[in-house]
């Protein structure tokens, strides 16, 4: 060892990639304060490098279950909650929203994506707001609903995505005129723009869909559903790219076209869960969609069985599969006494091993509404 000392630098001459390791490992406070300083810092603290960088570092954090639960009645919505569990150990932490209900509210998780969670929610009434929302820096944007626009009535849906490698993101709203439409109409909302004024009319396959979606790489994904025991015609995926504007059609695998479907992402690849049973069983089969520049091509991934109905929420936090099973009971001789009972597994194809994360049981009839994933960030809403 030598008994030279070393050189003393002073920070402000470190080179900048060594001063970004030292902000890599700071807290969320001190890199927000920090980049409120001046424009030097807020350029470099916010920049796209950095906060992908970051978000790939919390990772290592874990993942949290977003479980929005609520009671089956109409009147009693502004009591919905939601739980934040660890997907690892499922252990469970308050999620407190930035906005108050009254007791005629309610709320919905639009989804989350790169550490954002967009809600639509209603303090009072119909009158309903947007909001993209941080739960770590806890900045929210409030944006307006363009759904109050349109007839009561009509049927719609949300979907919430990042454009790929930016900083930016879309809200989609797909909704008919009219109760007789044919067809729908998509207006999508874009931070950079920060207005509906994007309005692409559907195809005809895009009018019966799904409200829950998956996205991946700018392009979201629903599955068709049939309203008519008459539509022989069999289910398929509907997809939206908010790059170029434009709608596609994938068939879902042939021996997967029975039973109910479930979408998911798998290392950024879209992924299908074709569900068949009945009330007591099930057996699923995971799909995994590989694309080329001609085609779509279906990989059977793996399959698995369990005890329960044949559709169960689920998704896929790094290899695993975390399910929500939901049970309602009702205690004979007892008037309208129910109970529901919550089973929060983890099973890991790899490993074929399962294990429980929660037992969540309800002194009533409660359901659950949607489930979501949660990687920690710095995005900006």
């Amino acid at each position: 060892m030598s008994d030279v000392p070393p050189k003393r630098v002073n920070i402000p001459d470190l080179p900048m990639e060594i001063m970004l390791e030292i902000f890599y490992l700071c807290d969320v406070s001190t890199i927000l304060n920090t980049r409120a300083t001046c424009r030097f810092w807020r350029k470099n603290l916010s920049s796209y490098a950095f906060l992908e960088e970051i978000a790939r570092r919390w990772k290592s954090k874990g993942c949290s279950i977003f479980a929005h639960f609520g009671y089956s009645s109409e009147w009693t919505k502004s009591l919905d909650w939601v739980m934040n569990m660890s997907a690892l150990t499922g252990e469970t932490s308050p999620l407190h929203f930035p906005f108050l209900l009254t007791a005629e509210g309610w709320f919905q998780i639009v989804g989350v994506e790169n550490g954002i969670v967009c809600i639509r929610y209603s303090s009072m009434g119909n009158k309903s707001y947007l909001l993209t929302w941080n739960p770590i820096s806890r900045y929210s944007k409030i944006i307006s609903d363009p759904n109050k626009h349109y007839c009561e009535g009509c049927a719609f849906l949300y979907s919430f995505l990042y454009y790929p490698n930016t900083l930016d993101y879309a809200l989609l709203h797909v909704y008919m005129e009219n109760p007789d439409s044919s067809t729908c109409v998509l207006t999508m909302y874009t931070s950079f723009r920060r207005n509906w004024n994007v309005t692409v009319p559907c195809p005809e396959n895009a009018r019966r869909l799904n409200p829950a979606y998956v996205s991946v790489n700018g392009v979201v994904y629903w599955v068709s559903v049939i309203t008519d025991e008459e539509d022989i015609q069999p289910p398929y995926i509907v997809s939206f790219n908010i790059i170029t504007y434009s709608f596609d059609q994938i068939s879902l695998p042939n021996e997967g076209l029975q039973g109910s479907h479930t979408l998911l992402v798998r290392s950024g690849h879209l992924c299908v869960a074709a569900n068949i049973g009945d009330d007591y069983s099930y057996n699923s089969v995971i799909w995994q969609l590989d694309q080329n520049s001609s085609s779509f091509n279906w990989t059977k991934l793996f399959s698995y069985s369990g005890i329960g109905p044949s559709y169960i929420p689920a998704t896929i936090v790094d290899d695993d599969i975390i399910q929500i099973k939901e049970r309602h009971l009702e205690v004979e001789d007892i008037h309208d006494f129910r109970f529901t009972h919550f089973h929060i597994r983890c099973y890991s194809p790899v490993t074929g091993s399962k294990k429980t994360l929660q037992w969540v049981n309800y002194d009533n009839v409660v359901k659950l509404w949607t489930l979501h994933k949660f990687y920690p960030g710095l995005f900006p809403v």
